[in-house]
């Protein structure tokens, strides 16, 4: 596994997990609905296309995958995410 690339995120701010020949996968920080829950967008280009979910994840979860990219969570709060990329 290659070394990992951190990045602090403040709610809207996106950083891109993957990048392809005309693809790109980037994730944004979305915020805590409340206080046991966070969440990050999703957002995927095809060419012209694109498209964009929210997926919510349990405050206390520390390890996820999106787009081949293992993605730790260092540190979680309403206003900021510090994350840790992962790619092999």
């Amino acid at each position: 596994m290659a070394n990992a690339h951190v990045k602090n995120l403040k709610i809207g701010d996106a950083i891109r997990v993957k990048r392809g020949l005309m693809t790109a996968i980037s994730l944004v920080y979305a915020g805590m609905p409340n206080e046991n829950v966070f969440s990050l967008v999703v957002s995927t280009t095809a060419g012209h296309m694109g498209m964009g979910y929210n997926l919510y994840f349990p405050a206390s979860q520390r390890q996820l995958e999106v787009g081949g990219t293992s993605v730790s969570v260092d540190s979680v709060s309403p206003t900021s995410i510090q994350l840790a990329l992962h790619r092999w």
